[in-house]
């Protein structure tokens, strides 16, 4: 990050950044039926409606898709609030 913020200052406000998440629409993915069950849960949350492939893998590990989902979707509401006008 230090070498970053020589590359931000010679920037000078010309560029800007804006965060892409890896969530997935659970009905594309495979983890929701048409009538709302969530065929994927450690992969999904809200029944299936957003979706991550679980990074290690394996179900019911350490970290599910799950829980990317609900961290992804922590960061989307924290850069909503506060990060688009820098």
């Amino acid at each position: 990050l230090k070498d970053f913020k020589d590359v931000a200052v010679a920037l000078n406000g010309r560029a800007s950044f804006t965060p892409h998440f890896p969530i997935q629409d659970g009905m594309s993915f495979g983890c929701r039926t048409a009538n709302g069950d969530n065929l994927c849960a450690f992969r999904c949350l809200n029944n299936g409606r957003y979706c991550v492939d679980d990074p290690q893998g394996a179900f019911e590990d350490v970290i599910s898709g799950a829980d990317i989902v609900a961290e992804t979707l922590r960061r989307i509401c924290i850069w909503s609030h506060y990060g688009q006008d820098g």
